[in-house]
């Protein structure tokens, strides 16, 4: 909640599928991943699979948070209720990387260098 990221992996194209550079960060102790303390957990998009510190959202429960909003309609069941939560946990992390590009007005310019130099830029 505090906006601040925690770890950075650099050095993967952005298409490139979000779980296999989990994999890659996690699988090797030289890449320093930071993992959450015991307790605590990082918030992950429906295409993780679920783990011991890794929380997704619930598959089997369909969620549309501009649905809720729109029609005032609240979470009925445990499931809802918590893809409710982690969709709204999960807007901080997108507001973070807005404001991050709002500060860093380069970030939105990376297509413009090379794909060897971007990674200096994000870790500068």
């Amino acid at each position: 909640m505090d906006m601040q990221f925690t770890y950075v992996h650099v050095g993967w194209e952005g298409s490139a599928n979000d779980s296999r550079v989990l994999d890659e960060a996690i699988s090797d102790p030289n890449h320093g991943f930071s993992w959450p303390p015991t307790g605590s957990y990082y918030l992950v998009d429906s295409s993780f699979p679920i783990g011991t510190s890794f929380l997704p959202l619930h598959k089997s429960t369909r969620y549309d948070a501009q649905e809720f909003c729109s029609s005032n309609r609240q979470p009925k069941t445990k499931k809802e209720l918590y893809n409710y939560r982690h969709s709204s946990l999960r807007m901080v992390i997108e507001w973070s990387f807005g404001v991050l590009k709002a500060r860093f007005p380069i970030l939105n310019l990376m297509p413009n260098f090379k794909h060897s130099r971007q990674r200096y830029v994000i870790v500068a």
